[in-house]
């Protein structure tokens, strides 16, 4: 393999093409420079351009202005809806609606349970998927459906652990860092941050624990420091770590 060949695969090789990628870097140092500023450049981007908010708030958000557009036009001509509200059949058919509500809500809540075990097979089949931008789109729509906290984190965990896309896994962190609260999740980041050989996923796993410093997160990053192929980029993150005090 040659720097040509090389170069589209320097952050994400595919698995096919992992072991000659990593080959082709232990004799070329322009490819290991190049990898180097591209994981520095990924790194900045990440931590510095502004997350877009979930489309489920910009949907609520919407669906709240609309009411309360709704409401403000009701709110006007008061001395007219009290006396359309006097008139019998205005009240029936304002009970009727209310009798109606329940029964369409009732209902509503009945299909989101049953709709709730597919939604949550639809969700792990897209973190199975052949494709990485699918499991990419699973990966950041997990917390956002009916599954549980105990779900998502099996969930995420897998994919961590498991992914073949550097990407994919990446993003699997990212979202973690909700649930760093959790004991099991931040010991399973721990092993990934010690196993795991790409230096993105490394410095993503960095990010999450940088809150959490521990006896055994220390233990972990000396562990790490060994390695002689570790990335000087990562090398040098894992060192001012280590001066956190636990």
């Amino acid at each position: 393999m040659n720097c040509r060949d090389a170069e589209p695969y320097l952050l994400d090789p595919p698995a096919h093409l992992d072991a000659a990628v990593r080959a082709h870097l232990t004799t070329c140092a322009a490819c290991r420079t190049a990898q180097a500023t591209l994981i520095e450049s990924q790194v900045l981007l990440r931590t510095h351009l502004p997350v877009p908010p979930p489309s489920v708030m910009r949907t609520a958000f919407y669906t709240t202005l609309v009411e309360l557009q709704r409401t403000r036009k009701a709110v006007v001509g008061p001395g007219r809806w009290i006396v359309l509200w006097r008139s019998h059949s205005l009240r029936l058919a304002f009970a009727f609606l209310v009798v109606f509500a329940l029964g369409a809500v009732s209902m509503q809540i009945l299909q989101a349970d049953q709709a709730s075990g597919s939604e949550v097979q639809a969700v792990l089949s897209q973190l199975g998927a052949p494709s990485p931008a699918t499991r990419l789109t699973g990966v950041y729509t997990v917390s956002e459906g009916e599954m549980t906290e105990a779900q998502v984190h099996e969930a995420l965990l897998t994919v961590i652990r498991t992914d073949p896309s550097v990407n994919v896994r990446v993003a699997a962190l990212e979202v973690l860092t909700a649930h760093a609260q959790d004991a099991a999740v931040r010991a399973a980041v721990v092993h990934v941050l010690g196993s795991d050989p790409a230096p993105l996923v490394q410095l993503a796993a960095l990010r999450f624990i940088e809150a959490h410093p521990s006896a055994e997160v220390h233990r972990a990053l000396d562990t790490l420091l060994q390695q002689p192929d570790l990335e000087p980029f990562v090398r040098a993150q894992v060192r001012t770590f280590l001066t956190t005090p636990i």
